[in-house]
């Protein structure tokens, strides 16, 4: 069981590595994203399997060789001298020369070698931690019912896949669910040879791993531009943290073969590295990369993605168009309507080439969404007539049980107003986004969720027991990732409070 995992796990940083190396540099968090995009092409290889046929290994290897194909494209570019990007304002992807500050630069004072091994150690160590539980033969309800259930279809062939996504026997089992963890699963089974459920679950685990990894990378760069020990220290703390934190939310579902902590990780490492890490195009990549593999992990992640990939967007290709002003709260009002007729004034290039990239990044996912409709593979919790309960009587019980499972928000907001009060001028220093972002796509997560359980076709009480923990780990995780963030900017004291920002810092953010 361990052999074909990590044998798997193998197998998928090596098909993905050349392109990821390609499209986001020599970024630190390449280590743990690796595996997270062979799991990508992986999920890929199992939409084609269902649409045209053959079967998902043929299909494995046909992805893997045409994504390492296609990044040699713009590599060829490079040595040949020609502009591989653009500047933003023109509409094309941000160029190297924009990059506010490295990946993960060395703090001042260190060495870049020294402090990138005690970061992976810090990391590996946290890591380590959560995955000992492996030893122990882990197999969870949803496990069984739906990611190595769904995993035997793939690893059957396209007849059995497309047949068995379609029987009514097997509505339980959620066949509308994007198949990224089943894939990982089914390439599981190919590599033991036979069905193997536990080598799938423990693929599953340590691709949540992976996505918990580059969420701490993430966290322990913010620090880079860092003049403090302390803040230094404190960025290793939160990056162990996160990682103890993402585990013991999601409970021993985190080991025994659920998808739920593994898009939520990967949509939370989205938002650090696309909306509040200084804009380079590696931490643009980065978040492209994170999205896609939320989208294609589970119908919740989808919708994350959208929110987050529309709002990098924005901030990479919009935002830039804006010009910051020092108005002060009496010239407030002139300010608006100067930022109102510069947005009008915008050029259409740099916005149709945010909307091209962000519907580039999810094709993958939304091509699932076309799949099941094309095969007429409903979703059971909306396919069948809504049950008996008043929509006020839902919408109770689906705020209160929001509230009991994330009482965490109380303190991410008091520490959010803590720190935008003191340490604003710092995030803007270090080129930093705003947590209005984070804020943003948290809450309107929250809104689709509600809705969701609102409008759904499943008794209420029964759904919301057996679902809420698990739906609520992305905002619960990105919260805590925004006090992390808040502690390593509040521990700095290389700069003092109140310090005067430049223009393009305020612009950056």
């Amino acid at each position: 069981m361990i052999l074909s995992s990590i044998l798997v796990v193998t197998l998928f940083a090596l098909s993905a590595w050349f392109p990821l190396r390609v499209a986001v540099g020599p970024h630190p968090a390449l280590l743990f994203l690796a595996p997270l995009g062979g799991a990508c092409i992986a999920a890929v290889a199992a939409e084609a399997e269902l649409a045209i046929g053959g079967t998902f290994l043929e299909w494995y290897a046909a992805a893997a060789i045409l994504a390492n194909v296609a990044a040699m494209y713009p590599l060829r570019r490079r040595f040949r001298g020609l502009p591989y990007s653009g500047a933003i304002s023109s509409g094309s992807r941000p160029s190297d020369t924009q990059q506010l500050s490295e990946p993960l630069a060395s703090p001042r004072g260190k060495s870049p070698i020294a402090w990138k091994l005690v970061s992976l150690a810090v990391i590996v160590g946290a890591l380590a931690v959560p995955l000992t539980a492996l030893r122990v033969p882990m197999i969870g309800g949803d496990a069984y019912a739906i990611w190595t259930l769904h995993a035997i279809f793939i690893y059957g062939g396209h007849h059995a896949y497309l047949t068995d996504l379609r029987n009514p026997a097997f509505a339980f089992s959620n066949p509308s669910y994007p198949p990224l963890v089943s894939a990982a699963g089914a390439l599981a089974f190919v590599a033991a040879g036979k069905v193997d459920l536990r080598a799938a679950v423990a693929v599953t685990t340590i691709l949540n791993a992976c996505a918990l990894g580059v969420l701490a990378w993430g966290v322990v760069s913010i620090s880079a531009k860092a003049g403090s020990t302390a803040s230094r220290a404190a960025a290793l703390f939160a990056a162990a943290m996160l990682i103890l934190v993402g585990f013991g939310i999601d409970g021993s579902n985190a080991t025994s073969g659920y998808a739920d902590l593994l898009w939520a990780a990967a949509s939370a490492a989205a938002i650090l590295h696309g909306l509040v890490l200084p804009k380079t195009r590696g931490n643009l990549y980065v978040a492209a990369a994170c999205a896609v593999v939320a989208s294609l992990t589970k119908s919740e992640g989808l919708l994350a993605s959208v929110m987050v990939i529309i709002c990098v967007a924005v901030r990479y290709w919009v935002v830039p168009g804006l010009k910051s002003s020092r108005a002060t709260a009496r010239e407030g009002l002139a300010a608006l309507v100067q930022h109102a007729r510069q947005l009008a004034s915008l050029r259409f290039r740099p916005l149709i080439a945010g909307a091209v990239w962000a519907c580039a990044v999810l094709a993958p996912g939304s091509l699932w969404l076309a799949l099941m409709g094309i095969d007429g593979i409903g979703n059971r919790f909306f396919e069948h007539a809504q049950s008996n309960e008043s929509v006020p009587f839902r919408l109770m019980a689906t705020l209160s049980s929001i509230v009991h499972t994330c009482p965490i928000a109380v303190v991410a907001i008091v520490v959010g107003i803590v720190g935008s009060a003191y340490w604003r001028s710092t995030r803007s220093a270090w080129g930093m986004g705003s947590s209005a972002w984070l804020w943003g796509i948290v809450f309107g997560y929250l809104v689709a969720l509600a809705v969701t359980y609102v409008v759904g076709a499943l008794g209420i009480r029964g759904w919301l027991a057996n679902s809420i923990d698990r739906t609520t780990v992305f905002p619960q995780l990105a919260l805590f990732m925004d006090m992390a963030i808040w502690l390593v900017l509040g521990l700095d004291h290389s700069q003092p409070l109140g310090v005067s920002i430049s223009e393009e810092a305020r612009a950056s953010a």
